[in-house]
């Protein structure tokens, strides 16, 4: 497997797919705004109009948009949940456990082996040997991906079958994160 679909080119998107690229696979990519994809398309990326028309063109689909409220907007565009039939589909916008269920059950619907997943770096950060990345879903899954995902971050860590563990995690670790931050903050503001 040497192709990869990134559906979504914001900041973390953009950057996912020029990694891809970097690393010599062949890369469909796909956005509301065509224009944020002329930089990666100069580069050898391949736009597609259509959502659909980029996820039938590889068996790797990767998505990271902005809210699960985008992703199911673009899951709903015509054609798209037939093409994901026989897909491996990565889902790396952040979201909650129930996120993450509710995404296998639509997955499972379609045809689609499902992998939730949470980035835990900027964009900057990315493609590092120690990015972090969590990854949950099925193992047999896991391991098809596995190579090509290691071109986004060497420090994948695979938590296992039940598919809200990576964004459990996430969840756990931004929470810890944040709240030490207000906490010195607000300890600050104190002294």
């Amino acid at each position: 497997m040497n192709e990869v679909t990134v559906l979504g080119l914001g900041s973390m998107g953009s950057t996912i797919a020029q990694l891809f690229v970097d690393h010599g696979r062949r890369v469909t990519i796909w956005n509301r705004s065509p224009e944020k994809a002329a930089d990666l398309v100069k580069k050898g990326a391949v736009l597609t109009k259509t959502a659909e028309a980029a996820v039938r063109a590889s068996t790797l689909v990767v998505m990271c948009v902005y809210d699960y409220k985008a992703a199911d907007a673009i899951l709903g565009a015509p054609g798209v949940a037939q093409a994901m039939t026989g897909r491996v589909f990565v889902q790396l916008t952040t979201g909650s456990p129930d996120d993450a269920r509710k995404a296998l059950a639509w997955s499972s619907q379609h045809g689609a082996n499902y992998l939730d997943g949470a980035i835990q770096a900027a964009p900057s950060q990315m493609g590092q040997p120690d990015t972090p990345i969590l990854l949950s879903g099925d193992q047999a899954t896991y391991s098809t991906v596995e190579l090509l995902l290691k071109d986004l971050a060497g420090n994948i860590v695979y938590l296992g079958n039940q598919i809200e563990a990576a964004a459990t995690m996430d969840l756990a670790t931004l929470s810890y994160v944040y709240g030490a931050t207000v906490g010195f903050l607000h300890g600050a503001r104190i002294a």
